[in-house]
């Protein structure tokens, strides 16, 4: 650690965490102006440190009666303890007990039919405190024509171009068939091998040359078989920059964008139905120009799929709201 800080030093550069630890063992925060906090559930320690040091300047913003004050604290976050024995007002014929994330969804729509058409959308709110039910909810309400919207979006983690590459990151580690197999059934490659004209079946053409051969690996080489689609030769060509020995993430940056660049170059993507696609391939396209923009000492010399997985993570804090418009029930996190 005492090593990275004076590399960090040397750089003229802070490690975020650490700069925040001095800043408020200095008291050294401090801001122009008054900052207003709104609907905040809990802080870090970090955070509660930094915002003490502002005082008056703070001010804190909470959806509640003032008469129920003294279960927050002074920057609107919940006091646990408060809660303990408060009665929320909420009736046990009001509850219903669902086994799992299907049941749960079934339980919900159950709960919109009771309501027997008396409300709109815009009186209906669906709260969701674990986002991982979100698809479960989306694909039930659907079945039964029943439009809704988690506003939050989706993670970019998610969309179609981190998922392609976290496949070719795998496939790349490991040569095997079945991360190979999962990229030829990907859209995203079956979209850029029809522009090639790569037409037919190359997934199912590819199942069966892998069953009468049974290689151990799958990659471009002089013991690839003869009977593989066209398909396949297509898709080593659009990966084979990313062969090759360790180097720098700011060297492979460009190199990974460029794969992506090629992956949608003849595709025309739609701003509102494609929005997750285009947001993921700009932040790629900005994450890797920052890489290489690195200083050469921190930047250690890793494998293109490593190097992959680092240009993802940053994907990884950033959502894609839904469109907004049209009659749809709300979906709403903490």
């Amino acid at each position: 650690q005492a090593s990275y800080l004076a590399l960090l030093d040397d750089l003229q550069l802070w490690d975020r965490q650490t700069a925040r630890n001095v800043a408020i063992e200095n008291r050294e925060c401090s801001l122009e102006g008054d900052l207003i906090l709104i609907g905040m559930v809990d802080l870090s320690r970090t955070l509660r440190g930094m915002l003490e040091q502002l005082g008056e300047q703070v001010t804190s913003l909470v959806f509640a009666e003032p008469s129920i004050a003294d279960r927050f604290d002074e920057f609107g976050c919940v006091r646990p303890e408060a809660w303990q024995s408060v009665n929320v007002g909420v009736e046990e014929h009001q509850i219903l007990i669902a086994d799992g994330p299907a049941n749960q969804a079934d339980a919900v729509v159950y709960a919109i039919e009771s309501l027997e058409g008396d409300y709109g959308a815009d009186d209906i709110t669906i709260g969701v405190p674990d986002s991982s039910l979100v698809p479960h909810l989306e694909n039930r309400l659907g079945q039964f024509d029943i439009r809704a919207r988690w506003g939050p979006g989706r993670p970019l983690s998610a969309s179609p171009p981190a998922q392609w590459l976290r496949i070719v990151a795998d496939y790349l580690e490991s040569d095997r068939y079945a991360p190979f197999a999962e990229l030829l059934r990907h859209s995203d490659t079956r979209h850029y091998l029809d522009g090639l004209q790569a037409f037919g079946d190359p997934a199912r053409a590819m199942d069966e040359a892998f069953r009468k051969h049974l290689p151990d690996y799958i990659r471009d080489d002089s013991s690839t078989p003869q009977d593989y689609p066209d398909a396949v030769s297509f898709l080593f060509s659009l990966l084979k920059d990313l062969r090759g020995a360790p180097q720098s993430p700011k060297a492979w940056a460009s190199v990974i964008f460029d794969v992506v660049e090629r992956l949608y170059y003849q595709r025309t993507l739609d701003k509102e139905r494609d929005r997750a696609t285009l947001e993921a391939y700009n932040r790629l396209s900005e994450t890797a120009r920052r890489f290489e923009e690195l200083p050469e000492g921190l930047t250690p010399k890793v494998s293109a799929s490593v190097a992959i997985l680092m240009l993802l993570s940053h994907l990884d804090d950033a959502q894609v709201p839904p469109a907004a418009g049209g009659q749809a029930i709300e979906m709403v996190g903490w």
